[in-house]
């Protein structure tokens, strides 16, 4: 009874990764219209692909109760590994690199089938996890911190787990010889590694997809600079650091002059090539620390933490003579425009809105004045 129960078992697991895999290669290849590195999905796909073989094959042997020499699972791990290898590194491109690694594999495994026993194939086995996996997990852990994305350190511990089991192998080859035990213990933590992967590539596709809705969000479409609640969403952290430190925040709000008349004159469509030229213009002429953003319509402002009346002054009249003299090329014509611009600031602010009010006051200032012009809020006032 306990035997069958386990039997029972086993195909039950076999059953669950064969379904696993074959969702895997469906989301996969759902992806490939979406907007990721198609290379990378491909070597998923190949993994997937090899993994959905791999148990497929064994399933089958103990289904019809074939007999096989483990040196041949073991050979086809090496195959496997190569495509995890590539795939969770992101090793994409056909290099020097990537080339000695199919080699050396391939390689490998034909060695295992022509001149290894079982004990030796999986000695092999484990030595090649001793010695490849810490610098696959080191190259995995550098990719999860640069992403911040908790899919790519899922995948990273996963590639811990097979490692974890090298010590066990190595003794009970070793020193007290059981190739039954070491091939079980080394299937189950490759299948615990390869689960783990499935749900490190679904999380870092599910994370990614949720940060690139977040930045269309905050993002205007047009231009690419934030929008409104794009520049709320920005502020909340470096604002409450600016309070605390006792900094100024200044505030540039910048108003494209008669720009309803450029739209009636050449057409909206040239209209939304001044708004993207003169995005440019923002971004060439602030800091990276400086949060640029899109109100709506032809108003921009540009938010400069820790940076007071005279620095933001002088930032604002630098982009009015750069717009003034700045000629947009059309396709049978050209634009020139001006800016308006009202700049305020203060010193420990709590809320950007009373700031952002001041700046707008003074923007309406410099309109009133004859526009093409700065006027700071205090002489506005």
């Amino acid at each position: 009874m306990i035997g069958s129960d386990l039997e029972g078992y086993v195909y039950a697991l076999y059953s669950v990764m064969i379904s696993l895999i074959v969702g895997l290669l469906i989301v996969v290849r759902s992806l490939r219209d979406a907007e990721r590195p198609i290379a990378v999905l491909k070597l998923y796909n190949l993994l997937f692909f090899l993994g959905m073989v791999g148990w497929l094959s064994l399933a089958l042997r103990d289904v019809f109760d074939i007999a096989l020499p483990i040196t041949f699972p073991t050979a086809y791990f090496f195959l496997c590994s190569l495509a995890m290898l590539l795939a969770t590194t992101g090793l994409t491109g056909i290099t020097k690199l990537t080339v000695c690694l199919a080699v050396a594999h391939v390689a490998c495994a034909l060695c295992v089938l022509a001149f290894a026993d079982d004990q030796a194939a999986l000695l092999a086995m484990s030595i090649y996890k001793a010695m490849i996996y810490p610098c696959i997990f080191y190259r995995t852990y550098k990719r999860a911190l640069s992403k911040k994305n908790a899919g790519y350190a899922i995948t990273t511990l996963a590639l811990l787990v097979p490692f974890c089991s090298v010590p066990v192998e190595i003794y009970y080859l070793l020193f007290n010889v059981d190739l039954d035990f070491v091939f079980q213990i080394t299937f189950v933590m490759n299948a615990v590694a390869f689960v783990m992967i499935a749900l490190g590539f679904l999380s870092s596709v599910l994370i990614d997809e949720r940060n690139e809705l977040t930045l269309l969000a905050l993002k205007d479409p047009l231009t690419g600079l934030l929008n409104r609640r794009g520049m709320e969403y920005s502020l909340k952290v470096p604002l409450s650091s600016a309070l605390r430190s006792h900094n100024w925040t200044s505030v540039i709000a910048v108003d494209i002059d008669d720009f309803k008349l450029i739209n009636d004159t050449y057409g909206h469509d040239s209209g939304d090539v001044v708004l993207q030229s003169l995005s440019q213009v923002l971004m060439s002429y602030t800091r990276a620390s400086d949060i640029c953003c899109r109100f709506g319509g032809e108003e921009f402002v540009i938010i400069m933490l820790d940076s007071e009346t005279s620095e933001a002054l002088k930032i604002a009249e630098r982009i009015r003579q750069h717009l003034q003299a700045l000629v947009i090329p059309l396709e049978h014509d050209s634009i020139t425009l001006t800016s308006s611009f009202g700049v305020a600031a203060e010193h420990d602010v709590e809320s950007i809105d009373s700031l952002l009010k001041s700046a707008d006051e003074a923007l309406y200032a410099a309109k009133r004045k004859g526009k093409n012009r700065v006027c700071i809020a205090e002489i506005a006032a």
